[in-house]
């Protein structure tokens, strides 16, 4: 009894095997797919359509609302009393108003008279009696801060013969050169323009009679030497120097020089278009050379030796 027992119990312990997924077929799967309407697709392909148009809208309706606050430009004009020179830009860049209060007479005289004072070594052009004249205020103010700012004049200030490498002129085309002897050196000057289109006219006055003369009169940011820059390179004797007017500078190499490690040697490469140097284009380039040399340096239209060493054209053609 107890074995019949036993094997009873064996046997329902016995466990049927289903045959695997892999033997059965379709049919024995119950799959149950909900069907949608021809409406209901529709409205799906609508929607899945329609959504990124959605996401557009919504970017577009983010971008349009206004939640700043509109100030009166009474309000700018009053902090633009407190603006260091150096942060203009930064004022400029801060909304409509501030930009607006930038393009003022009123911004640049009130800067003028925040930092001018009746000093000797300042050109006549820029003292206090040109404030009348609206024509190229602004840059007159701007140069007027290289003399007596003092952040500004610290700037031009160099401690280093050579701290002021002519490698930044690359590019730029050469207006003008001439050269002088001061005391026991000769000074060569090459005057360079950044951008090759030169507009020629912007630089001849206007007569009385003409229509353009009132906007001309009161063009605020009149510069014709705006992107300009000069460059001085001090010699201990004289060299002949090919014409290099018009041409745009494409190298600037400043080595020692062959004859004294006293001194150093600067070669000018010149070409009528800025191009990359190579064995093939080298020979149709002019080479400009001088060699010793006693020191370089480089003028912005700002810095103040720019006005002077222009002015030596003047006095030698007088």
């Amino acid at each position: 009894m107890s074995k019949h027992i036993d094997k009873k119990e064996i046997s329902s312990m016995v466990v049927v095997e289903e045959p695997s997924w892999f033997d059965k077929d379709l049919d024995d799967f119950d799959i149950t797919v909900d069907k949608m309407t021809d409406s209901e697709s529709d409205e799906s392909e609508e929607h899945v359509k329609k959504a990124p148009n959605m996401k557009k809208m919504k970017k577009l309706q983010d971008n349009t609302c206004t939640c700043g606050v509109v100030y009166p430009v009474d309000v700018w004009f009053q902090l633009a009393r407190f603006i260091y020179p150096e942060s203009v830009t930064t004022f400029a860049l801060l909304c409509r108003g501030t930009n607006a209060v930038v393009h003022t007479v009123q911004f640049w005289k009130t800067t003028y008279l925040r930092y001018y004072c009746d000093a000797a070594d300042i050109p006549n052009d820029l003292r206090q009696q040109a404030l009348d004249c609206i024509h190229g205020l602004r840059a007159r103010t701007i140069r007027m801060l290289f003399y007596m700012y003092r952040p500004f004049v610290n700037r031009t200030k160099t401690m280093v013969p050579f701290e002021n490498e002519p490698h930044c002129l690359v590019g730029q085309r050469c207006l003008l050169t001439w050269h002088k002897k001061i005391k026991n050196v000769w000074s060569f000057y090459f005057k360079f323009r950044k951008g090759d289109n030169v507009d020629l006219s912007s630089n001849q006055r206007c007569s009385l009679k003409s229509r353009n003369f009132e906007k001309w009169h009161q063009d605020l940011f009149y510069n014709p030497d705006n992107n300009c820059s000069i460059l001085e390179v001090t010699c201990p004797g004289f060299t002949p120097l090919p014409i290099v007017m018009g041409l745009i500078l494409n190298g600037v190499y400043l080595n020692v020089s062959h004859g004294s490690m006293r001194y150093h040697r600067l070669k000018l490469v010149m070409d009528t278009s800025f191009r990359a140097t190579s064995k093939k284009n080298q020979m149709s380039m002019h080479e400009l050379v001088l060699d010793p040399v006693l020191e370089v340096r480089v003028y912005p239209w700002w810095h103040p030796s720019f006005t002077d060493t222009q002015s030596m054209i003047l006095t030698n053609e007088s």
